[in-house]
């Protein structure tokens, strides 16, 4: 793998940080347009980029229509949430659907990112639940599939359970992953698998372009703040541009962003896995490929998002963060 620097951050005439990392264009004919840094086509884990592929088995097996699930229910099932009081809501809801309790989720715990929730919980002195996972909306979709099925709910995250073997199937599928595909463990303990960057732009566009996924692209164009929460990335280019575009962020410096129109991909990958490195990288590759506009830039978040700026405390300009790619 040779990543390339893709920005600088410069104090003065000294650089002073850098970001490494990749970026590939590519559309639904695998025809890559455009790449920064050569991956050489090494594998690189899907992270949270995998929960739209993940939640198809919710439609394929008719979980969708027999729990009578919202798209709002869908949307957090694909979720990367921030605990917020409508994250939980929603996910309570699924679980509502399908008579399991909270602690029937395997994906174990963490605080919750969003910071009102969080000091609400430092203020009650409660502990942050399984809900708060910002990967427990997927797993209630898991556990959705398995009760339709009369699938084992105690151990669905195993490799060789049944939701995991579709799951598999389905990425190799619509990913065009052809023989062994690459696993480990994600930080919720599901299964997580790993292609090529460009393979991941593929799989998005086969999933949000197809007649299947229709109910996944719709549940992510009508919720964007379930699949993210506030300020965060995804959620941000999937409101300010109504749903015209679609993207989901991943761990460790991961976003993919489609443009359905065109039926192209973006793929952004940060090998630090700086937020601020990843949210700059991608804002910047969409105003170079034209897709997004100045009047959807005008977002408070996504301008801050997008300020090249070093400041010090007192505002005075020290630096500037620069690009060092053109699409």
């Amino acid at each position: 793998m040779k990543p390339a620097i893709l920005i600088q951050a410069k104090r003065s005439n000294l650089i002073e940080r850098e970001h490494l990392g990749f970026i590939v264009v590519v559309d639904k004919k695998e025809n890559i347009l455009f790449q920064s840094g050569d991956s050489n086509n090494t594998p690189i884990f899907l992270r949270s980029c995998a929960k739209p592929l993940q939640s198809l088995p919710i439609i394929t097996s008719g979980a969708y229509q027999e729990f009578n699930f919202t798209l709002e229910e869908l949307a957090i099932c694909c979720a990367s949430h921030t605990g917020s009081d409508k994250h939980l809501k929603a996910i309570k809801n699924v679980l509502n659907k399908i008579k399991l309790k909270e602690d029937q989720l395997l994906c174990g715990t963490h605080e919750p990112i969003d910071i009102g929730a969080r000091n609400y919980l430092i203020k009650h002195s409660l502990k942050p639940s399984n809900l708060h996972n910002n990967c427990s909306g997927k797993h209630s979709g898991m556990l959705a599939v398995c009760i339709k099925n009369n699938w084992n709910i105690t151990n669905y995250f195993d490799f060789n359970h049944p939701i995991q073997q579709e799951i598999t199937n389905i990425i190799k599928k619509y990913c065009n992953v052809k023989g062994n595909i690459e696993t480990s463990i994600d930080g919720c303990s599901a299964p997580i698998h790993g292609m090529p960057l460009f393979k991941m732009g593929v799989g998005y566009l086969n999933l949000f372009l197809s007649n299947e996924g229709m109910p996944i692209k719709e549940a992510f164009m009508k919720n964007p703040l379930l699949i993210g929460g506030k300020g965060r990335l995804d959620s941000l280019i999937i409101e300010s541009t109504q749903g015209r575009l679609i993207s989901k962020t991943g761990a460790e410096g991961l976003c993919i962003v489609i443009n359905p129109d065109e039926e192209k991909a973006l793929v952004v990958k940060i090998m630090d896995a700086s937020i601020s490195a990843r949210s700059l990288v991608t804002l910047e590759c969409l105003k170079q490929l034209g897709w997004i506009t100045s009047k959807e830039l005008e977002n408070e978040t996504l301008r801050d998002f997008l300020d090249t700026k070093i400041r010090t405390h007192n505002n005075t300009i020290a630096g500037e963060v620069q690009f060092s790619f053109k699409i």
